[in-house]
């Protein structure tokens, strides 16, 4: 019974009220970078990642409502639901991983602008860049025509109330198999375990280079101390990404791999909530990020508020 309520608290409570933030700190992120203009790299990125961290919190909010709906037991609700575990749950799949891509992507870019930035000027520019987020949501929408497929709803008819009642399936062009599934998470936890490696190294590396370069040289070298200054809002991004992020796979594997005959029912469904708060969490703190770190966020910020209270 206490996990019951626990679980209620956690789903309906704090992962809503996350998200709901979340959207909101989204939403904001890309007011103030469109206020302050589309000129650099680095904002063009933060604004794409604030995008798919919307995006993100939006579906996972509409699911919970639906949820509710469901439990309302109205036939309306019961089909958004099905409708909503099928389809619904691939696109905000579709858009965690394009979040997690854009922060192995900010990795990558942070990285060489700090070492090499006389070599990746002419590789990362702003047009370059816009083509290059673009070409990564193409890929992946194109990759999750799988997962789009996976499960269809077909309609049953229920014999005890004589009703025909949607009811979600595997589709009968995959063939599920447990071999295939542990291959598959294997092959996901290969590639994404990888990149979150890259990501600690670049934080590292350009944590160590900011502490070794006085505060006289960053106020002498203006390259420098742009790079190095975007560097700390990379940096806490990046702590923001790996403290939600290895408890998430943790979670995930023992949800994925684990029989739910294995849990009871109130446990395996807290656990599976859990993730849905730290996934809530890794789409929502960015930006509270860049009010501490960033160094034009906070000005653009009260710039943005000021003409609001002043209108």
């Amino acid at each position: 019974m206490s996990v019951f309520i626990a679980d209620l608290v956690l789903s309906y409570g704090l992962t809503t009220a996350v998200s709901v933030l979340g959207i909101l700190g989204n939403l904001t992120t890309m007011l103030v970078m469109s206020r302050a203009g589309l000129r650099d790299v680095f904002n063009v990125t933060i604004t794409s990642l604030a995008v798919c961290d919307f995006f993100f919190l939006v579906t996972l909010i509409f699911r919970r409502m639906v949820h509710i709906m469901k439990l309302q037991g109205g036939m309306l609700g019961i089909t958004l639901a099905a409708y909503s575990r099928a389809y619904g749950s691939a696109v905000s799949d579709l858009f965690a991983v394009l979040a997690i891509m854009h922060v192995y992507f900010i990795s990558v870019e942070r990285f060489c602008a700090v070492f090499f930035p006389f070599k990746i000027s002419r590789v990362f520019t702003v047009n370059r860049i816009r083509i290059y987020l673009t070409l990564l949501y193409v890929l992946f929408s194109f990759c999750f025509v799988p997962r789009y497929l996976l499960e269809i709803v077909v309609w049953e008819t229920d014999t005890s109330s004589n009703t025909s009642m949607p009811i979600v399936r595997f589709n009968d062009l995959f063939l599920y198999d447990e071999k295939v599934q542990y291959y598959t998470l294997a092959v996901y936890f290969t590639l994404v375990i990888s990149g979150d490696f890259f990501v600690t190294f670049s934080s590292v590396s350009i944590s160590l280079r900011m502490l070794s370069i006085s505060r006289k040289r960053m106020e002498m070298n203006v390259g420098t101390n742009t790079s190095l200054r975007t560097g700390k809002t990379f940096v806490g991004i990046c702590i923001v990404h790996m403290i939600v992020q290895v408890p998430y796979y943790v979670g995930t594997v023992i949800v994925t791999i684990l029989p739910e005959d294995f849990l009871n029912s109130e446990t395996h469904s807290f656990l599976y909530n859990c993730i849905h708060l730290l996934s809530s969490l890794k789409s929502s703190l960015n930006f509270i990020v860049y009010i501490f770190l960033a160094p034009k966020f906070r000005p653009e910020l009260k710039s943005l508020l000021s003409c609001h209270k002043k209108t």
